[in-house]
C-alpha cells in the first residue's frame, strides 16, 4: 500500500497495518506447523519478534521440532529456548521439564508442581502421570478420581 504524503510516496507493509491480535494468531498457527518459520519471521522484524515471544504464541509451538535439535551443535541455543516455553507455560514443556525434575533429578516437589500446571492446561499424558503419582504416593482417592477423568476426556481408545 502506497500512502502519498506532501509528495513523497512512503511504503507501509502489512505487518503495520494489522492488529498485534491477528498478528499473534497468525504466528500461533505458524509456530504449530513450522518453528523454523517462526524464528524467520522473529528476524524479519522488531514487531513480529515482540509478538512470536507472546506466552500466547509460545504455547503453541511444535517442540519435537525443538528437542530434536537439542542434541545438535545449538544444543545451549534450544536448552534456552526449550526452558522459555516451560516459563511462558507450554503444555508439552512443563510435561517434560516436570518430568526430568521428578524422575531424574528427583526434584520432586517442583516437578510434581509443573506436571500438575501441565494437567490443568488440558495435557492428558501429565494428568495420567499426575495420576499414577498420587496412587503411589498415598492419595489414592485423588490419583482414581484424576486417572477416572482423564479416561472420560481422552476415552478409552486414546489409552494404550
Amino acid at each position: 500500500m502506497e500512502v502519498e504524503v506532501k509528495r513523497r510516496k512512503f511504503t507501509t507493509c502489512m505487518v503495520d497495518i494489522l492488529p498485534s491480535e491477528v498478528l499473534a494468531t497468525i504466528l500461533s498457527f505458524v509456530a504449530k506447523s513450522s518453528p523454523a518459520d517462526l524464528f524467520r519471521c522473529k528476524l524479519s522484524c522488531k514487531r513480529l519478534r515482540r509478538i512470536a515471544e507472546e506466552k500466547g504464541v509460545l504455547q503453541q509451538i511444535h517442540l519435537r521440532w525443538i528437542k530434536a535439535r537439542i542434541s545438535w551443535p545449538h544444543r545451549q541455543a534450544a536448552e534456552k529456548f526449550f526452558m522459555k516455553c516451560v516459563e511462558n507455560e507450554h503444555p508439552e514443556a512443563l510435561l517434560e521439564f516436570g518430568f526430568r525434575q521428578y524422575f531424574n533429578t528427583l526434584v520432586v516437589d517442583e516437578g510434581l508442581t509443573m506436571l500438575e500446571r501441565a494437567t490443568e492446561l488440558q495435557n492428558s499424558v501429565a494428568a495420567y502421570v499426575v495420576s499414577l503419582i498420587y496412587i503411589y504416593t498415598g492419595e489414592e482417592e485423588r490419583g482414581v478420581k484424576l486417572l477416572e477423568n482423564t479416561i472420560n476426556s481422552i476415552g478409552s481408545a486414546g489409552i494404550v
